[in-house]
């Protein structure tokens, strides 16, 4: 399985944000990174699904399934 980019700072500070707002408490910074590295972990598991769930675009690929 190929290796995931991490999210981008400005991704990741949103999500602290939407976090801290949805369960009204404060996340570091670190927290919400972790989180944000499960978030794409079970993306790529549900894109590798032999079921078909979700598409994982290779590069200079397409998103339309084979």
């Amino acid at each position: 399985m190929p290796d995931s980019r991490p999210p981008a700072k400005e991704l990741i500070l949103e999500l602290k944000e939407i976090l801290e707002r949805k369960n009204g408490r404060k996340y570091s910074y670190d927290e919400a990174e972790r989180i944000g590295r499960g978030l794409v972990g079970l993306y790529d598991e549900l894109a590798d699904n032999p079921l078909g769930i979700g598409v994982k675009r290779e590069k200079g690929g397409s998103n339309e399934k084979a």
